[in-house]
């Protein structure tokens, strides 16, 4: 198996939509979703720069999920800002 060498911390959101994630980037946080076989879509919120170290990097991410057991999650897609190329 693969070693996992990157570490993201992420918090479950509770609201969606757009103003929802524009007050989330505002404040220095990205939203996110996680997807898996088998399992509802869970939607997150992590810390900017830290998902920022990982993106470029097409490993295996450990992912810690407000104190539950770390999931190994590979990012699929980054959707980026074509104007500032910010996520």
């Amino acid at each position: 198996m693969a070693e996992i060498t990157n570490v993201i911390t992420a918090s479950v959101r509770r609201q969606t939509g757009k103003e929802a994630a524009r007050k989330l980037r505002r404040s220095g946080q990205v939203p996110c979703i996680v997807y898996g076989c088998n399992q509802d879509p869970v939607v997150l919120q992590a810390d900017t720069s830290a998902l920022m170290e990982v993106v470029h990097d097409p490993s295996l991410i450990s992912l810690k999920i407000d104190g539950q057991q770390d999931k190994a999650v590979l990012i699929r897609e980054v959707q980026r800002n074509y104007i500032r190329g910010d996520l």
